[in-house]
C-alpha cells in the first residue's frame, strides 16, 4: 500500500509529468511553426547574418527541447519506481 507521503510525491511527480508534457509540445509545435525556412532571397552578409541568427535560434529551441524531454523521462522513471516500490 502507498505511504501517505509516496501519495503526495506520486501526484507530484504526476502534476510535473503532465505540465512538462503540455510545455515540450507547445515548443515542438512552436519549432515548428516560427522557426523561420532558409528560402529567403537574401544574399552576401544579410544572408549570412540570417543563417546564423536562424542556427542560433534552432540550437536553442532544440537543447530547450531535448531538455524537456530528459525531464519528462526522469520525472516518469520516478513515477513508475514510487509506483513499483508501494
Amino acid at each position: 500500500m502507498t505511504q501517505p507521503q509516496d501519495a503526495r510525491t506520486l501526484a507530484a511527480l504526476e502534476e510535473q509529468s503532465r505540465q512538462l508534457a503540455h510545455i515540450l509540445a507547445r515548443l515542438e509545435s512552436a519549432r515548428v511553426a516560427l522557426v523561420p525556412t532558409a528560402d529567403r532571397d537574401w544574399h552576401g552578409a544579410a544572408r549570412n547574418a540570417f543563417d546564423l541568427a536562424v542556427s542560433g535560434l534552432v540550437s536553442t529551441v532544440d537543447a530547450g527541447i531535448a531538455a524537456l524531454r530528459s525531464a519528462l523521462f526522469h520525472t516518469d522513471r520516478a513515477i513508475a519506481e514510487l509506483v513499483y516500490r508501494a
